[in-house]
């Protein structure tokens, strides 16, 4: 039996075809090719089989594709690929999708983006360069869904890489919220940009998570105009390297996490919606809930983060949520080499509320708090507990806070401020002396520096030769024409016996001219 399922499947593999559509093709006259397409992805849909892709040429279409097939869809360019409608599957339960299945395209919609009317199995899916946009005026508290319940078979994957979800729905009062539903496997969110509206009220666009995926990992992606992650009931969380502004991220009922190298940046702008409550919690950066019916929170730990211009009441929520029961535990949430310097004074930092304090362990240990002092520890019932002038900043709730760092290079762990070292004086610089430039270099090289060297000695013998030989040369033209050189005597005939008997001019003359100079 399972040899035939693997025939079927290979002879699917074999015949899966690709599908062109056009904006100016023709459903009557086309065939599909990519020299002639169709016009109409419906109508591709409908010439269309299991396993087969859509292929969409630059151009704008009319989507709301209702489809029981296994069917992949790939544009040219999330810009010059436009599909107004989302693509709603009945595909039988437990289908099979692989593969790059949505890539290259923008979905305008006003209901879903893409949905899944039963569970499927993804092996290894990826979403690329994909941009959503929610653009309908909707007035009523509407969730709108674009992901259905989702089945990832093994160890194996579904990225969503590169992608755009959206809102440009301004008047519905929670924004847009783009619903994943995913059971076992892996769910890879990188370099996604979650971006809300900057609506008439102050909830932005959700992405909420859910279900039991096996690792959910959240990487290089950013939020602004309040966009906000809300990650239910997930385990094995890994969140490192996102920027977030204007809205928090939550994590509720969640175990085993690590949010690590993040930027929060005026985070609390907006507030983030909790569906199973039905709330707004108002609050900036990070938010650890439990709405969970008796939800163990354990093993959740924020280290080397960085908070700027938290403008809610706390940078980091523990809330347990008013209407759960106290069976709500939370263990093992620890904050650590984390920077709050920025964080405006009197804000509080950590912000434990309504919790059964038998039932919380919070550490902030070895954080840098904008001084030496570290926090200011409050308690939750004491309202007037006020920030000081050497500590900025609060710390609320049955929160432990040991030791801490002195500075923001994070050198010196300390847990009073007396043992943080007193800061070096900088010392006066001494005037020094203009330096000499250095003489710059010929540019000449190794060999070419030693040649020079050899050639100006010679260059120097050659000149001096040359000048005796032209004085010489000069000499000997005198004496041929009876002119005296400068200095001498000119001889009379009557004279030259004298000369020859005087041994010393005598002498002196042949040395300069012998006969073979006068010839």
């Amino acid at each position: 039996m399972s040899r035939i399922i693997l025939f079927l499947f290979l002879i699917s593999f074999v015949v899966a075809k690709q599908v062109w559509i056009s904006d100016k093709g023709n459903d009557k006259t086309g065939n599909g090719t990519e020299t002639n397409p169709y016009r109409n992805p419906k109508f591709a849909e409908q010439q269309a089989n299991d396993g087969d892709t859509i292929k969409m040429k630059p151009g704008t279409y009319d989507g709301l594709i209702t489809t029981n097939k296994t069917l992949y869809f790939q544009g040219a360019s999330s810009v010059t690929t436009v599909m107004r409608g989302g693509i709603y599957y009945t595909t039988p339960a437990n289908s099979i999708f692989t593969g790059e299945m949505i890539s290259n395209v923008q979905i305008l919609t006003n209901t879903w983006m893409v949905y899944f009317e039963n569970p499927v199995n993804f092996i290894d899916v990826t979403w690329h360069n994909v941009d959503f946009f929610l653009y309908s005026d909707l007035t009523t508290n509407q969730s709108l869904i674009n992901l259905g319940s989702v089945k990832i078979s093994g160890d194996n994957g579904f990225t969503i890489d590169s992608c755009i979800f959206s809102s440009r729905n301004k008047k519905n009062p929670y924004g847009a919220i783009f619903n994943f539903d995913v059971n076992g496997g892996d769910l890879t969110l990188n370099d996604v940009f979650l971006n809300g509206y900057d609506t008439e009220n102050d909830e932005g666009t959700q992405m909420r998570i859910q279900g039991s995926p096996s690792n959910l990992n959240l990487i290089k992606s950013r939020t602004a105009n309040g966009g906000n992650f809300y990650i239910y009931n997930a385990q094995n969380v890994d969140i490192h390297s996102n920027k977030f502004y204007d809205a928090p991220i939550a994590l509720d009922s969640c175990q085993h996490v690590s949010v690590t190298s993040n930027e929060f940046i005026n985070s609390g702008k907006y507030t983030i919606y909790t569906p199973n409550t039905d709330d707004l919690e108002h609050s900036g950066g990070i938010e650890i809930l439990g709405t969970k019916k008796g939800a163990v929170v354990k093993d959740i730990t924020i280290q080397k983060n960085k908070f700027f211009g938290t403008v809610r009441t706390s940078s980091i929520l523990v809330n347990r949520w008013n209407g759960n029961p106290t069976t709500t535990t939370f263990t093992g949430v620890s904050l650590t080499k984390n920077d709050f310097s920025q964080i405006e004074q009197n804000y509080d930092i950590v912000y434990a509320i309504n919790l059964n304090f038998s039932k919380i362990q919070i550490t902030a240990n070895s954080n840098y708090w904008g001084d030496k002092y570290g926090p200011k520890k409050c308690t939750i019932s004491d309202s007037n507990c006020k920030h000081t002038e050497n500590q900025k900043i609060r710390v609320r709730g049955n929160v432990a806070v040991d030791n801490w760092y002195c500075s923001s290079d994070m050198k010196y762990d300390v847990n009073n401020a007396n043992s943080c070292p007193s800061p070096t004086p900088t010392p006066t610089p001494t005037p020094s002396a203009t330096p000499t430039e250095k003489p710059k270099e010929s540019g000449l090289s190794k060999g070419a520096k030693i040649a020079l060297a050899t050639s100006i000695p010679l260059a120097v013998i050659l000149i001096l030769l040359i000048i005796i030989v032209i004085g010489r040369n000069k000499k000997k033209d005198s004496l041929k024409k009876g002119i005296a050189p400068n200095g001498w005597k000119k001889i009379s005939g009557d004279e030259s016996n004298s000369i020859k008997n005087n041994s010393y001019e005598s002498s002196l003359l042949d040395s300069e001219l012998d006969d073979s100079d006068l010839n």
